[in-house]
């Protein structure tokens, strides 16, 4: 199964507890606008290096594997 630079950091964000993932989680379990989420990103995601990694990997079309692992992170 291949997986974006985007799905792996947002997977990381959610299992390491960050704070902004669990409001924008929370945010849309409300129904609330993404108008809104997009708010929450700009405000507090562009600041952190896990979101400065992904935008980069996608900057250079960067694909991840594990050696054991045939999938393969586009």
């Amino acid at each position: 199964m291949k997986q974006s630079p985007k799905d792996v950091t947002i997977q990381y964000c959610k299992e390491s507890g960050c704070p902004v993932q669990k409001s924008i989680d929370n945010h849309r379990e409300h129904d609330g606008p993404e108008s809104e989420i997009k708010l929450i990103k700009n405000a507090y995601c562009v600041r952190c290096d896990v979101y400065k990694i992904r935008k980069w990997l996608e900057r250079k079309n960067i694909v991840l594997s594990q050696e054991d692992d045939t999938t393969r992170f586009m």
